[in-house]
């Protein structure tokens, strides 16, 4: 993902969107994964821990996964 910066203030930025999964910014992926992660335990906490470690960790794959 590139971006450029305006020619002119009035036209604001551009960039040159990804045409596959593979050219995302790896940081966006990073940062959307731990905060996906994060909100996981957080909603396994709230739950009471009620289901296994292992089956959250599959909830969190399928829902990566999606």
């Amino acid at each position: 993902w590139s971006w450029a910066s305006p020619s002119s203030p009035s036209k604001g930025w551009s960039w040159t969107e990804p045409s596959s999964p593979e050219e995302l910014p790896r940081e966006l992926l990073v940062h959307h994964l731990a905060g996906s992660f994060a909100q996981t335990v957080k909603w396994w906490v709230a739950q009471d821990m009620a289901p296994a470690p292992e089956t959250v960790a599959r909830y969190y794959m399928m829902v990566v996964k999606m």
